[in-house]
């Protein structure tokens, strides 16, 4: 699977990324009301469309389920 390149270093990790993401599938959260704990909400969003433009998120949610 490739994981789409930034022009700058990201400030999360892919990991927690997917973390963060399955915490708002979980809770029916909006990014602009994420916990602090999980960081910066536009840094989600900006790595989201990232994903989304590449077929990243529909190939994790596919290879998940």
């Amino acid at each position: 699977m490739l994981i789409p390149i930034a022009d700058k270093p990201s400030k999360m990790s892919n990991y927690k990324f997917m973390h963060v993401m399955f915490y708002i599938i979980k809770n029916a959260y909006k990014l602009k009301t994420l916990p602090k704990k999980y960081g910066n909400w536009h840094t989600v969003y900006m790595k989201f469309s990232r994903w989304a433009r590449n077929v990243i998120i529909t190939l994790a949610i596919v290879f998940l389920l």
